[in-house]
């Protein structure tokens, strides 16, 4: 792994962090308009923090609903 990997993971996880934490200020961040390692790094752990929190969303509104579904078949 050369420098830019680690520039790149490095990044990664701050906007993963950031994302969870302080979104406002990835977002500010992420406006600027920017091509180094560091700015995708930053790019593509928002994406991929979103993308993870649709999909636990998504998780969690189907447990809501089975268990909805669970509950009216138990008052019939």
């Amino acid at each position: 792994m050369d420098n830019s990997d680690h520039i790149y993971i490095k990044a990664f996880n701050h906007a993963y962090f950031l994302a969870k934490y302080n979104a406002i200020i990835l977002e500010k961040i992420l406006e600027s308009p920017n091509d180094n390692e560091y700015y995708k790094g930053l790019r593509d752990g928002n994406r991929t923090f979103k993308k993870e929190q649709k999909i636990s969303r998504s998780k969690e509104i189907e447990k809501i609903n089975l268990k909805k579904s669970k509950d009216k078949n138990l008052e019939r």
